[in-house]
Formats: C-alpha cells, sequence, structure tokens
C-alpha cells in the first residue's frame, strides 16, 4: 500500500490535489470529471441535477462504503480511528464532495484557491477519494444487476410533463435508490403521503447492485455509472391513488468520438453510425443488424480510427472489410484492437492481401476472442498462416465459421487444419470454406479421415480443389461413418463416374447428409446412374446441384428414378446440361409423384414439347414454388402450355422465360392468365422479341392481378407505346414492386409516362429504365416526379443521354425526396458539371445517414435517419 493510499502522507511533499483528485478519478468509470460535465449538454437546471445525484452518491454510498467496504479500508480504518469521524463530519457538513471540488475549483475560477491554500479538510478528503473509488470498482461479479429497478424521489415535481416528456435525456451520476416491483405497492401509500415521484428505469445491464447499504429492507439499491444516459420513455401523473411514475430506458454512457478533431460527445449506441458519417463514401453502419461495411482503400489514421471504435463497448457485432487492401500491417492493427472486444462476433476480412505475418496476428485474436464468424478468403496467408490459424482453433471457445477459401493452402496447410480437428474434438467449428486452394486427392484424403471421426462439423466446402477421383473415393469412404455433415460442395474438382460411384457408395449409409453441390463435374450419364442408386433412399437430401454435369437425356432419365422414389428433394438445379425434350419429359413424369419446390433448367434445349409436359404436371402440382426455363427454345406454343397450367396452379410463384421467343402472342397468353392467378408473385419474360401488343396485354393483367410483385420485361421492343400501357397500369396496380423495361427503346416520351405513373403510385419501389435512347427531358421528367413520389428506392437509368441538365434535375429532386436509396446513372452521357452535382448531392445524402441524435436539453423527436442514396 502505497504512502497515499494509506494516508501517511506530507502535504509538503506530495503532488497537489489536483493531480490526486485525476488520479482516483482515472481509476473509475469517468476518466475526467471536469472535462466530462464542461462537454455535457445540460442547461442550469438539468446541471443542477447531476450534482443532485452527486450528492445521493455521497450521501448513499461513498459514506456506506467507507464503513463497509475493502479490507484496505478498514485497515485504514484502524490505522487512523479519529479520520472517519473526519471524513463524516466533513461530508456531512459541506455539500457533496465531488460537487464542492467541481464548483469550487473547476467551474469557478474567480473562487479558485491556489495549490497550497488547500483547506484542511479537503486535504484530508482528496487522498481518501483514491481508496473510495478503488473500493467501488472492486464490487464483486455477483452485485451484477439486471431488470427494472425503481427509484424513490420524496418530492414531487410540478412540472414533470414538461421536464420529462418522452424522447428527452438524463445524465445521472452513480447512484439510484431503488424500490422492487414487489414492494411498490406497498411502498405506494408512503409515496403519495410523501408527495413522492417512482422513477421505474429498464436498465441495460450496466448496473451493481449494493442492495447491502439500503436504508430499507424493501429497497433494493443500484450503482449506475458515472454520465450514465437516461431516455425518458413515458411520464404517468399521479392520480388521487397513485404516484408519478417516470420510466427511463438507460441508453448508455455518453462517449467521445474517436476521429481527431471531432469533439461530438454520443451516446454509444450512436457511435458506429456518426464514425462512418466522416467516411461516407465507403463506410456504412447498418444500426439494426449492428454491422458496419468498409469497402474500397483505407488509408492507416482512418484504421486507426476504426481500430479505436472496436475498444469502446459500442454495439459493432459485425465487421466486414472488402478490399480495403490492409495488408499485414493494418490486420495486426485490427488484430489488437479485436483481441479485447467481446461484442464483436462477425469479421470479414475478404481480399485484403493479408499474408502469414497478418494471418499469425489474427490466430493471436482467436484464442480468446467472442467471435463466432472469420471470413479471410481471398487472401495469401499460406501453409504458415493456417499454421497459426489451427493452433489457435484449439484453444478457441467460440468460433463457429471459418472461410479460408482462395488462401494458397495446399496440402501442407490442409494437413495443420485436419490436425486441429482431430486433435479437439469438442470444438465449436461448424462451418469450414476451403474452396480453391489446391488441396488435391492428398489433402482430401488426410481430410476425409479426420471427418470419419469428427461429429462437430457441419458445413465443408472444397469447391475447385482439383480432388479428383481419388478424393472423391475418400470422402465417399467418409459418409459411411459420419453422422454430422449436413452440407458438401464438392464443385469443379473434375470428379467423373468413378469418383460420382464413391459417394454414391457413402450416400446409402449417410442420414445426415441435406445439401450436395456437385457442379462442373464431368460425371456424365455413366456417374448420373450411380448418384441415382444412392439417392433413391436417402432420407434427408433436400438439396441437389448438377450444373454442368454433361448430364444430357440419358443422365436426367437415370437421375429421374431417383427422383420419383424421393419424398425429402426440394431442390434441383440441372442448368447447363444440354437437356432436350426427352429428359424434360423424364423429369415431368418424376414430378407427379415427387415433393420438388424448385426446379432449375436454365441453358438447356428444351422445346415445346417438353415444356407442354412439365406444364401439364403443373396444373396439379401442390409443392412447386420456383420454375427457372430461361435460355431454352419455347415458343408461343410453350407459353401458351404453361398459361394454362398458371389458371389452375395454385403454388407456383416464380417462374421464370428469359431469353426465349414467346413473343406477343405468348405473353398474350401469360398476360390472359395472370387476370386468374393469385400465387404468382415474379413473372421474367426478358428478351423474348415481345412487341407493343405484348406489353398492352401485360398492362391489361396487371390492372386486375393482385398478387404479381415483379415483372421484368427487358431487352424487348414494348417502345413507348408499350411503356405508355404498362404506366397506365401503374396508376391502377398498387400491388407491383419492381418494374424493368430497360433496352426497350421508350424514349422520352414512354419514361414521361413511367413518371406521371409515378405521382400517382405509391407501392412501386424499383423501376429501371437503363438503356432506352432516354434525353434531357425524359431525366427531368423523372425528377419531377421524385419531387411527389414517396415509395421508389431504386432508380436505374444507365446508359442514357441525359447530360448535365438532366443530372442536375436529377439531383435537385433529391433534395426533397428521402426515400430513394439507389440511383444508377453510370455510363449515361453525363458531363464533368453533372457528376460533381451527383457526387455533391451524395456526399449530402450519406452525411444525413444515421445521423446523431442530439443529447441537448431540448426534446427529441422519434424520426427515423433519412436513408442513405447510393449513386452509381
Amino acid at each position: 500500500m502505497s504512502k497515499r493510499a494509506s494516508g501517511h502522507h506530507n502535504h509538503q511533499n506530495e503532488d497537489n490535489w489536483r493531480s490526486i483528485l485525476s488520479s482516483a478519478l482515472d481509476e473509475t468509470w469517468c476518466p475526467s470529471l471536469q472535462e466530462a460535465i464542461e462537454k455535457l449538454p445540460l442547461d442550469e437546471l438539468d446541471r443542477h441535477l447531476v450534482f443532485e445525484q452527486l450528492h445521493h452518491f455521497r450521501a448513499k454510498l461513498l459514506l456506506p462504503v467507507l464503513k463497509k467496504g475493502s479490507a484496505e479500508l478498514r485497515a485504514y480504518h484502524d490505522d487512523h480511528p479519529d479520520f472517519l469521524a473526519a471524513i463524516h463530519s466533513f461530508t456531512l457538513d459541506q455539500p457533496c464532495l465531488f460537487e464542492l471540488v467541481s464548483q469550487q475549483y473547476l467551474n469557478n475560477p474567480s473562487a479558485r484557491q491556489a495549490d497550497g491554500e488547500v483547506s484542511d479538510g479537503l486535504s484530508k478528503v482528496l487522498p481518501y477519494v483514491k481508496l473510495l473509488l478503488k473500493a467501488l470498482r472492486s464490487l464483486p461479479e455477483e452485485f451484477h444487476y439486471k431488470g427494472q429497478v425503481f427509484r424513490f424521489l420524496p418530492e414531487r415535481h410540478d412540472n414533470l410533463a414538461k421536464r420529462f416528456n418522452p424522447g428527452r435525456f438524463f445524465f445521472r451520476y452513480a447512484f439510484n435508490c431503488t424500490r422492487s416491483r414487489e414492494a411498490a405497492s406497498r411502498a405506494a401509500a408512503n409515496i403519495i403521503t410523501a408527495g413522492g415521484t417512482v422513477w421505474q428505469i429498464n436498465t441495460a445491464g450496466d448496473a451493481y447492485n449494493i442492495s447491502f447499504c439500503a436504508a430499507s429492507p424493501l429497497e433494493e439499491d443500484v450503482l449506475l455509472p458515472p454520465l450514465t444516459c437516461l431516455e425518458v420513455v413515458s411520464c404517468h401523473l399521479a392520480t388521487e391513488t397513485d404516484p408519478d411514475i417516470i420510466i427511463f430506458e438507460q441508453v448508455g454512457m455518453p462517449v467521445g468520438c474517436p476521429v481527431e478533431g471531432c469533439d461530438q460527445i454520443l451516446r454509444l449506441q450512436d457511435v458506429p453510425g456518426h464514425v462512418s458519417q466522416h467516411f461516407p463514401s465507403y463506410w456504412s453502419f447498418l444500426p439494426g443488424d449492428d454491422q458496419l461495411l468498409i469497402q474500397g482503400f483505407v488509408p492507416e489514421r482512418e484504421l486507426r480510427v476504426l481500430a479505436s471504435l472496436l475498444k469502446t463497448p459500442a454495439q459493432v457485432r459485425g465487421l466486414e472489410m472488402t478490399g480495403t487492401d490492409l495488408s499485414d500491417t493494418g490486420a495486426a492493427i485490427l488484430a489488437e484492437a479485436v483481441k479485447h472486444n467481446q461484442q464483436l462476433l462477425q469479421l470479414s476480412l475478404r481480399a485484403n492481401l493479408i499474408a502469414k505475418r497478418g494471418a499469425v496476428a489474427l490466430a493471436d485474436v482467436l484464442k480468446g476472442c467472442a467471435l463466432q464468424q472469420l471470413d479471410l478468403s481471398g487472401n495469401e496467408i499460406g501453409e504458415r498462416g493456417v499454421e497459426a490459424l489451427s493452433e489457435a482453433l484449439r484453444a478457441n471457445p467460440s468460433l463457429q465459421a471459418l472461410d479460408l477459401s482462395n488462401n494458397r493452402l495446399g496440402p501442407p496447410g490442409i494437413i495443420c487444419l485436419a490436425d486441429a480437428l482431430r486433435r479437439n474434438r469438442n470444438t465449436t467449428l461448424r462451418r469450414l470454406m476451403l474452396g480453391n486452394n489446391n488441396i488435391g486427392p492428398e489433402g482430401s484424403q488426410i481430410l476425409a479421415a479426420v471427418l470419419k471421426k469428427n461429429s462437430t462439423l457441419i458445413e465443408l466446402a472444397l469447391d475447385l480443389n482439383s480432388i479428383g477421383d481419388k478424393g472423391a473415393e475418400a470422402f465417399g469412404e467418409a459418409l459411411n461413418s459420419n453422422h454430422s455433415l449436413t452440407f458438401l460442395d464438392f464443385s469443379n474438382n473434375g470428379i467423373k463416374g468413378p469418383g460420382t460411384a464413391a459417394l454414391s457408395k457413402g450416400l446409402k449409409h449417410n442420414s445426415t447428409l441435406r445439401q450436395l453441390k456437385l457442379e462442373l463435374n464431368p460425371m456424365a450419364a455413366g456417374g448420373a446412374s450411380s448418384l441415382a442408386d444412392g439417392l433413391k433412399q436417402h432420407p434427408t437430401l433436400t438439396l441437389l446441384d448438377l450444373r454442368l454435369a454433361d448430364l444430357g437425356d440419358e443422365g436426367v432419365g437415370q437421375l429421374m428414378e431417383a427422383v420419383k422414389s424421393s419424398q425429402v428433394l426440394q431442390h434441383l438445379d440441372m442448368s447447363y446440361n444440354q437437356i432436350q425434350n426427352r429428359g424434360a419429359l423424364a423429369l415431368a413424369d418424376a414430378m407427379r409423384s415427387s415433393r420438388l419446390q424448385d426446379i432449375i433448367l436454365r441453358t438447356n434445349q428444351v422445346g415445346d414439347a417438353g415444356v407442354t409436359a412439365l406444364a401439364e404436371v403443373l396444373q396439379k402440382h401442390k409443392t412447386l414454388l420456383h420454375l427457372a426455363l430461361d435460355n431454352n427454345q419455347i415458343t408461343q406454343l410453350g407459353a401458351t402450355a404453361l398459361a394454362r397450367a398458371l389458371h389452375k396452379n395454385r403454388s407456383l410463384q416464380f417462374l421464370a422465360l428469359d431469353l426465349n421467343c414467346i413473343r406477343d402472342e405468348g405473353a398474350a397468353q401469360l398476360a390472359q392468365a395472370l387476370k386468374q392467378n393469385r400465387s404468382l408473385l415474379t413473372l421474367r419474360v426478358s428478351s423474348n422479341e415481345i412487341g407493343e401488343e405484348g406489353a398492352t396485354a401485360l398492362a391489361d393483367a396487371l390492372r386486375q392481378n393482385h398478387t404479381l410483385q415483379n415483372l421484368a420485361v427487358s431487352s424487348n421492343n414494348i417502345g413507348q407505346h408499350g411503356a405508355t400501357a404498362l404506366a397506365s397500369a401503374l396508376r391502377e396496380n398498387r400491388i407491383l414492386s419492381s418494374l424493368d423495361v430497360r433496352l426497350n427503346g421508350i424514349g422520352n416520351l414512354g419514361v414521361t409516362s413511367l413518371a406521371d405513373a409515378l405521382r400517382q403510385n405509391q407501392t412501386l419501389q424499383h423501376l429501371a429504365v437503363g438503356n432506352n435512347q432516354i434525353q434531357r427531358q425524359g431525366a427531368e421528367a423523372l425528377a419531377e416526379a421524385l419531387k411527389e413520389n414517396r415509395s421508389l428506392q431504386h432508380l436505374d437509368v444507365r446508359f442514357n443521354d441525359i447530360g448535365d441538365l438532366g443530372a442536375a434535375a436529377l439531383t435537385d429532386a433529391l433534395k426533397d425526396n428521402q426515400t430513394l436509396r439507389h440511383l444508377g446513372v453510370a455510363s449515361s452521357e453525363v458531363g464533368q458539371f453533372g457528376k460533381a452535382s451527383l457526387a455533391d448531392m451524395m456526399q449530402k445524402r450519406m452525411l444525413a445517414r444515421h445521423h446523431c441524435m442530439s443529447l441537448g436539453s431540448h426534446p427529441v423527436k422519434r424520426k427515423p435517419p433519412p436513408p442513405a442514396c447510393e449513386i452509381q
């Protein structure tokens, strides 16, 4: 114990009283009482309440701790039996100690005494402050308090409703004398008799139960940290039988902005959003999810601001930094900040040039932090980096997902990871992504051997790793005994017939796998036959991805035998497989007894006959939700068959027919079906040679349809008349939220019609009119509509000729419009003036995002912050 702590000090030889007080305060929750008080945005009445709270702090806590404090305090009392009486007398006879110091020496320069003229009372009290606060800081964990608490005020305020209006903020120092909910009713009579007020405080956990100091057994005394910020939720005025009740929400302590030169005092939860405003072009904070997103190069100065932010208790639960060029140096700075952060749960550092040294720094973090997800994909950590991470995994208590895709790990790196998984069988790791690491057959065999005994890993991605048939054989054996994996990704691994047969053999004895991705593996018909054999009785597989697998009609026919018998398969993707009508007929036959929900057949060679077979089954099918037939050989005949199905089907929600040739007649048939269909939410008919007649038919359907939300007719030839027809429908339709008419030659007249419709329509959120020969007049029409429209969030006018004046008009409209979040103008004919106007508006809109709510003494109106408008 130091001389100063024990009280054996010589006033002539020790630091002046300011140093003593500063030293004491540095060891408490508030680093500087003077600075904190000066920066609080309080009026004089509120400042008086702060000092009143300080008085409660002294009267209800400091004095009891003097009597019941730590052994160090008691020893001090034993050594100085007369000191306790002196302290007790001084603090009772004088105003609150902290109030006295603040008012006499910090806030009133004219009354400030010289250091050598400190009164005997203060010279005795100040050294003791350090011991008092040290004792408070040592309160044990069991005193940590959560829940609702009540504070009794012995006197009633006449202007409660005015002072404690909802949304107002108050800063409280330290002590709140509270009553439990159970005791509140019994205490009500006394409260009313005394003319009192009950404060109900909804705490956020930053409180300590100090009931051992309570004067009454009914009281549950709680210590709140100095400068705790309380927001008024409601104020209930007293009746004849009830007391006044003010309900507060504890919203945290105000902190300073970590950006140099910014002296803004903020609520803790506002800090991430406020910091993001300093770097609006590439920082974005999503307060609902507590996610901070940063894209683009980050200089070291700004990286250190981020590090400072992460060292605070601010609620940043997710941090995503993509392409910020952190390198090893930046990763080390970030790692040091994350090391002691217990709030951050998700960290994504994709494509950041992180090599071995950065991986070693992050590995050190993993040993004790609270991270649950770590994404290091697209870096260069190599064998040595993964060795450090693997060692850290053995000691990590929380990590659930690790993505090391595209990191040049090679077989040696996989050996390290496999060893970590083998040694720590109780690891929390559930998801491991290792795509594009050239692990080859050797690494596959090592990892597969671990999977035979591992019981915690549920997702494993090994896409683009050249594992070949040898690696597939090893994993096939692992599936025989593994009972935890639910997701496997073997995409693009050169697996052919023998490898597929080995995987199929493993599936026969596996009862847990739910999703299997085999995209870009040339299994051909032989491999499809083997796979079907393993899938026929599989009890859990719900997703099968077989894109680019060289299936052909023969392979599809083999697989459909398994689909017929499966009652669990829901998602089947066979895009890019040269499937023709015969394969589609086999699929249609299998659908009759299956429970498929999603069928994806993009970029095949299915014609009208195949689509007609599918459409027949679709009429009665009750589970299919998603059907994608983009880029096949479907004409108006196939569209007519699908339209007949839509008349009767009541389950399909998504139909994609892009890149076919249904033309006006096919569009008209589909439109007629839409008048009766009540399930379809999305219809895509882009690139189908649809003209004005087809667009007019679709527009007529929109007047009667009350379910369709998304319509895409881009890359057709609907022209200005087709756009005008759709615009007329938008005036009546109240359901459609997305309309895509890009590449349709609608011109100024067409876009003007759509703009006029936007004045009345208040449901459309996405409008894409890019590449339509729109000029200044069209842009001005859209701008005028934006001034009145309050629903549109995304507007795409890219690849047009709007010019500087058109850009200026849109810029001017954004001053009034606060709902548009994305404005696409890239590659439009805009000069330097137009680009500058848009850039300036983007800056202002970004600065308005997540504005810092005032902490002043004036009432705060609860209005959501204006969203950011991203301009591209």
